[in-house]
C-alpha cells in the first residue's frame, strides 16, 4: 500500500506540474483518475486478502477451542461449490508471498467431466489448503514452482471424493520428521 501512495503522490505532482505549464486537459484528468482507480483496486484486493487471512486464523482458533472442550460440538457447514474457485481464492490470499519469491504456481484438475463442483465444508477445505500452500511457499526457494493437483476419484459407497496434492520444488520433509507433521502444533524447522 505504501507503494500505491508513493505512486499517487508522483502522479499528483506530475499533474500539478503540467497544470502550471498548460491548462489541465480532459485527457490528463482521465489518465490521472484511471491511475487512482487502478491503485484503489490494488489496495482493496490487498485489504480483502488480509481480512480473509484473519478470518481463516480466527476459524483456526475457534476450531482449536472446540477440539479442546470435553463436549466437542464440531459442526461441518456443507455446501456445494466450485472447487476451482475455492483453490484459486486460497492461492490468491498468498499472492504477495508468491510474487516476492517469484514462485511459479499452476493448478491442474483431472477427472472432472461435468463441472468442478464438490459438496463439503468450504471454509475447512480452504483452511487446510491455506496451511499446505503456506508451507509450500515457505519451503520453496526463490524462482521455485508450486503445483496444485486436484483429482476427482472414482465414486464409491460414500460418494465422490477428491484428492488434492500440493507439489513444490522445495527440499521436502526428511523421513524422520514426517511423524511430527500430524501432531497438534507439530512443525519441522527446515
Amino acid at each position: 500500500m505504501k507503494d500505491y501512495f508513493t505512486h499517487y503522490d508522483q502522479v499528483l505532482s506530475q499533474l500539478k506540474a503540467s497544470k502550471e505549464e498548460e491548462p489541465c486537459s480532459i485527457q490528463k484528468m482521465t489518465e490521472f483518475l484511471e491511475q487512482i482507480r487502478n491503485g484503489l483496486g490494488t489496495c482493496s484486493s490487498k485489504i480483502y486478502s488480509a481480512v480473509s487471512f484473519i478470518d481463516f486464523f480466527v476459524h483456526d482458533i475457534l476450531d482449536y477451542t472446540i477440539l479442546n472442550k470435553e463436549e466437542k460440538s464440531f459442526t461441518k457447514n456443507n455446501s456445494i461449490f466450485d472447487v476451482r474457485e475455492a483453490i484459486i481464492e486460497t492461492i490468491d490470499l498468498q499472492l504477495d508471498k508468491i510474487e516476492m519469491k517469484t514462485i511459479k504456481t499452476r493448478t491442474l484438475f483431472r477427472g472432472f467431466t461435468q463441472g468442478f463442483y464438490v459438496q463439503t465444508d468450504k471454509k475447512r477445505l480452504q483452511q487446510v489448503l491455506l496451511n499446505l500452500i503456506s508451507n509450500a511457499i515457505k519451503f520453496t526457494d526463490r524462482n521455485g514452482k508450486i503445483l496444485v493437483v486436484v483429482d476427482k476419484l472414482v465414486t464409491d459407497e460414500d460418494g465422490e471424493k477428491i484428492k488434492v496434492s500440493i507439489i513444490d520444488s522445495g527440499m521436502g520433509v526428511k523421513k524422520k520428521d514426517r511423524k511430527k507433521l500430524f501432531k497438534l502444533f507439530g512443525s519441522v524447522k527446515n
